[in-house]
């Protein structure tokens, strides 16, 4: 019953900033763009801090030789969509200067490279054995690949560390909030972006997760994104609720990572280069901002 009570008044308090009209109402960063400062502030967490190599790197690696920045998708959407999303903002990624890899279920993989190889300068991939493929995805306006895994299971711990030589950064796509829990320990810091939809009861199942895992570690590394808005402000809105409900419980705010709009969140991605921004290059961008040990953006502007 208090399990209960305490569930419902955390939805009324995200319904609460989702709802609300009122500027009183609204957290004083909301219109800033920026994360809403923590009332408390880890002990162990230093701003400029190198990663620090963690378990869960046994998943993929079996080799010491390279340690690239591992990080969890954790969201409730069509997976494809959500994967596609990943794609296009490691694509940016890539563009920045970050050679970048995506795990994920194979059939899902085999999917995007379907979309997306039409518009690609080559495609390559190389089997190891019925269990994975490993994807080099070239784009024409792009010096690097792209490296796809697919496998069949997320407990595939093939030795795979030579296929990535050089990557800076791991995107984690299908792996469930209930295994990165496993993974979490209160030496472990993992790095978990948050995908959500401008729904309350979306949010309310994406705070509710932040809530969990900063409990077991408070020195997680989260970000937030928010897909399928209708403007700016929206996606604002979407993270402020659930980063301003976090505070009110002394736990710490996520990243604001950006939001995906509603016509831009399908699974093609325009490579011409004619000088606008897109949601992903902003994402990515903010990616690299919170994240200095990643190498900064080769773009202009």
């Amino acid at each position: 019953m208090e399990q209960r009570d305490a569930i419902v008044k955390n939805l009324r308090e995200i319904s609460h900033f989702f709802l609300s009209e009122s500027k009183s109402n609204a957290h004083p960063h909301a219109n800033q763009g920026e994360p809403v400062a923590n009332h408390k502030k880890p002990a162990d967490s230093e701003p400029d801090e190198l990663p620090v190599e963690s378990e869960n790197i046994k998943y993929i690696f079996n080799s010491h030789a390279f340690h690239p920045l591992v990080q969890y998708v954790i969201h409730y959407d069509h997976e494809i969509r959500v994967t596609a999303q990943v794609l296009n903002i490691a694509l940016e990624l890539t563009g920045f200067g970050n050679k970048t890899c995506i795990v994920g279920k194979r059939q899902i993989i085999q999917s995007l490279i379907k979309t997306f190889e039409p518009v690609a300068e080559s495609v390559s991939s190389h089997k190891d054995g019925d269990e994975a493929e490993i994807f080099y995805l070239k784009m024409k306006t792009l010096d690097l690949p792209l490296i796809l895994i697919g496998r069949k299971t997320h407990l595939w711990n093939a030795q795979i560390s030579h296929y990535l030589d050089g990557v800076r950064k791991v995107f984690i796509t299908d792996f469930t909030v209930n295994t990165v829990k496993e993974l979490i320990t209160p030496d472990n810091k993992l790095h978990l972006i948050f995908f959500t939809r401008p729904e309350p009861d979306k949010a309310f199942q994406i705070y509710a997760d932040l809530r969990n895992l900063y409990r077991h570690n408070s020195a997680l590394w989260c970000g937030v994104i928010v897909s399928g808005t209708q403007s700016v402000s929206e996606g604002l809105n979407v993270y402020n609720s659930i980063s301003a409900t976090l505070t009110l419980f002394d736990l710490p705010n996520p990243h604001y990572l950006g939001y995906i709009s509603g016509s831009t969140e399908g699974i093609s991605m325009n490579m011409e280069n004619d000088g606008s921004k897109s949601d992903f290059y902003l994402i990515a961008d903010r990616l690299v901002y919170h994240l200095p040990f990643i190498i900064s953006s080769s773009k202009s502007g």
